[in-house]
């Protein structure tokens, strides 16, 4: 579980480290780490379910397997239907990685189901940013999916991303 999903835990950290110290002048941030993806998303439904109505004028950000691959902002996902992600979080990933020297970029994510999907079939604002290779997660629920295979500049790339999106969707 270090890819599958620590390392989206660990940007998470990241970013409660320096929201604490430095908020956003204008946007609440609330950052939640979700259980049960695997066990059918229940984690995230149950959120969505207890605060769906606070969620229909968020951004909703899902962080998910940065810690190897290509650092994506995925602009559709699901397994049996494509969710398209909401039209203002992927042009704000486009104007973000576009200052970023193009080190993110647009993906697509249909392998399995991310937190994102319980909010995209209910009609909120959401976009998920991961690693992928091929449309697909690296070392996913292998034996490898270790500390030793992740790279540390997959997660440096994740965490400056989504601190950036953050910072100009506060703007």
């Amino acid at each position: 579980g270090a890819n599958d999903n620590a390392s989206g835990t660990a940007v998470l950290l990241g970013l409660a480290e320096e929201l604490k110290k430095a908020p956003l002048k204008h946007t609440e941030v609330w950052l939640l780490a979700t259980g049960c993806e695997e066990a059918g998303l229940t984690g995230m439904i149950h959120f969505v379910r207890r605060y769906g109505e606070l969620l229909r004028t968020a951004s909703c950000i899902n962080i998910d397997a940065v810690g190897k691959g290509n650092i994506s902002f995925i602009t559709e996902e699901g397994m049996l239907r494509a969710y398209p992600s909401a039209p203002h979080l992927l042009d704000t990933a486009g104007k973000v990685s576009r200052a970023l020297g193009g080190r993110v970029g647009p993906g697509q994510f249909r392998a399995m189901s991310t937190d994102s999907i319980p909010l995209l079939a209910g009609g909120y604002p959401a976009m998920t940013v991961m690693g992928v290779d091929n449309g697909k997660i690296l070392n996913w629920h292998w034996r490898t999916d270790t500390v030793e295979h992740i790279d540390r500049t997959c997660l440096e790339t994740a965490y400056s991303f989504v601190r950036n999106m953050l910072h100009e969707l506060d703007g």
